[in-house]
This record gives structure tokens, C-alpha cells and sequence, in this order.
């Protein structure tokens, strides 16, 4: 398959993921059976009570939530450079504003490592890999478990033919659990299957891997326990958000939706420009599921789901990728004449 063979594809997929998120959000606001969008109900948004309150804090939410990760980045990336705090925290903005245009964000490794003096930018990227990797995990942990627990809760009592699939879904969802913290405890073993993998190539790449034994189960340990903290942040502002657009579910089942969709946002690849209206098809589709019958297609409901996404996007990742974009000249992607990669 040609290099332009999979630009084609790629660029129809991402085309597909945008009319299909966009079109399933205008079928539920407009075209459903029960839906009658007006102008009325739109500007009812912005009439809602200590809005501006619920905004400040989740603001200040944002701000725990991106010094959590610099925290666990300047962890991370301590073993192979000193940096601090501030230094950690610009880097972590500048991520955000490269990762934005970029497919599943792959820039925002890119966006970090070019603010260190580090002349080895490829052990950066893979300690920033690394630490997404943490994040991946604990969204997978949680999402897992918010699927079970909607499973038993939600979709069984309504479907009772799907009894049956307890019986895959449980052991699958146990085995892929257990795997994926395992990899994540064991990642220096990531070097032996390259070894084995790539006999050739390893002596030229194995310098880099190599950062990956930098850490022992106890360190990774601890970036788990920070990943999990930073989760617990921005399902917090989520479920601040859900409420303040008076979604009509306890904080239980709020809790409960959030850990699955955050779960399918991972799983589900996107860019940019395609990005706030797949968040919002997920969440409109999940919490959806977990409302009663006759509110599924009430425009005001969808409207307030998309609200809560669509705000929770715009103060956690468009607010810091402006922030970020005041550090983008200071990326440096020449570290002289000598520097390896």
C-alpha cells in the first residue's frame, strides 16, 4: 500500500467520522420523531442559574487538572532530564496546542520534548508515550468497570436476552484488564520483543528503548496513582457540567456514564475538526442509553449533553492549546550540529 494509498484512506476516514458524528447530533436535536429545537431553547442555556460560578470552578479545575499531568511528565522525564514545575507546566500547554491539529493527538509528544535541552528527543517522546500510556490504563480500568457496572444496571433489566453475554463479557473484560496493567508494569520487557521482533534493526533503536527499564513497578506505580488523580479531576468537572445543563440522572449514573465514555473517546480515532462533535455523539449516545424512555429524543436533554461536552472541550483542551500557543516559538527542533536523535 502506496504512502498516498493511505493518506486517501485515512483523510476518508476522518471525513467519515465527521459527517457521522455531526449527523447523528443533528438527527437527535432536529430530525428525531419527538425533537422541536427552537431558538428558544437554545437561548434557555444561557439563563442557567450560578452558570458563571460552575464556570470559574471548573476553570479552576483545569488548571489541577493540566498541573497533575506536568507533575507526572516532570516524573517521568527527571530520568533523563531535571526540569521545573513552570518549565513542565509550559511544555504540557505546548503539547496541547501542537496535539490539536494533529490525528488522536499524536502531536502533543512532539509539542513537550522540544522544550527540553535533552539532545535525544526520541527517549522524550517515548517517556511522554509512556505517560499517556498511564492515562490509557486507568481509562480502560475505569471504563471497564463503568461498562459492567451499566451493563447490570441499564442494559440488562430493559434487555433480558442479553443475560448470555455476561458470560463473555465478564471474563473478557477481567482478561483485559489484568493484561493491559500487566504490560504497563512490565513495559522495560517492550525492549526484549523488539529484540525479537526487529533483530536487525535493534542496535540501532535499542539506545532508545533502554529508557524504558528506567523505571521500576513501584515508579509506575506511582505515575498510576497520579493518572488516576487527574481522572478523578476532569470526571468531576464533567459531572459539574452535567448537572449545571440539568441532565436528568443521579450523580451515581452521571459517574457511571462519564467512566464509559471517556473510555470510547480513547478507543474511537479523531482529529481536530472532528473531535467536539465526536465527544458529543458519545456522550448524547451513552447517557442516552440510561435515561428513560420518552427523554431519549428531548431535544432539551441531547441539547444540555452536548452543552456539558462541548464545554468541558472548549475550557480543557481549546483554552490550553491558546495558552500553549504564547510557548510554540521557544520549541526547539535543532539541537546543533551533534545532536542524535
Amino acid at each position: 500500500m502506496t504512502k498516498v494509498t493511505k493518506r486517501s484512506i485515512n483523510i476518508f476516514l476522518q471525513i467519515f467520522i465527521l459527517i457521522g458524528a455531526y449527523g447523528y447530533l443533528a438527527w437527535k436535536l432536529i430530525m428525531a420523531p419527538t425533537a422541536h429545537l427552537t431558538k428558544q431553547n437554545i437561548s434557555q442555556l444561557f439563563y442557567i442559574q450560578n452558570f458563571w460560578l460552575v464556570i470559574i470552578l471548573v476553570l479552576l479545575l483545569m488548571l489541577v487538572n493540566w498541573s497533575i499531568e506536568a507533575i507526572k511528565w516532570k516524573y517521568l522525564i527527571s530520568k533523563i532530564e531535571e526540569i521545573s514545575f513552570p518549565l513542565a507546566l509550559k511544555a504540557i500547554f505546548t503539547g496541547v496546542t501542537v496535539s490539536i491539529f494533529t490525528p488522536n493527538r499524536i502531536g502533543e509528544f512532539f509539542g513537550r520534548v522540544f522544550l527540553l535541552k535533552n539532545k535525544q528527543p526520541v527517549r522524550g517522546i517515548l517517556i511522554t508515550i509512556l505517560g499517556s500510556f498511564s492515562q490509557i490504563v486507568i481509562y480502560m480500568i475505569c471504563g471497564i468497570t463503568g461498562g459492567i457496572i451499566m451493563y447490570y444496571r441499564c442494559l440488562l433489566p430493559q434487555n433480558p436476552s442479553l443475560g448470555k453475554l455476561q458470560w463473555i463479557i465478564i471474563p473478557l473484560a477481567f482478561i483485559s484488564l489484568v493484561i493491559t496493567i500487566l504490560i504497563f508494569l512490565n513495559i522495560s520487557f517492550l525492549g526484549n520483543i523488539l529484540q525479537n521482533l526487529l533483530p536487525k534493526q535493534w542496535h540501532r533503536i535499542k539506545r532508545w528503548f533502554a529508557v524504558l527499564s528506567y523505571y521500576s513497578r513501584r515508579e509506575l506505580t506511582k505515575v498510576l496513582i497520579l493518572s488516576f488523580l487527574r481522572y478523578c479531576v476532569f470526571s468531576f468537572q464533567y459531572i459539574i457540567l452535567l448537572r449545571m445543563f440539568n441532565i436528568p440522572l443521579s450523580i451515581g449514573n452521571l459517574f457511571m456514564a462519564v467512566m464509559v465514555i471517556f473510555a470510547l473517546l480513547v478507543v474511537i480515532p479523531s482529529v481536530a475538526l472532528s473531535e467536539l462533535g465526536v465527544r458529543s455523539t458519545v456522550a448524547v449516545f451513552v447517557i442516552g442509553m440510561m435515561l428513560p424512555i420518552g427523554l431519549r429524543n428531548d431535544p432539551m436533554v441531547n441539547l444540555g449533553i452536548i452543552g456539558a461536552a462541548s464545554t468541558l472541550w472548549l475550557i480543557n483542551v481549546a483554552l490550553p492549546a491558546i495558552i500553549g500557543s504564547f510557548f510554540v516559538f521557544k520549541l526547539k527542533f535543532f539541537k546543533g550540529n551533534n545532536s542524535k536523535s
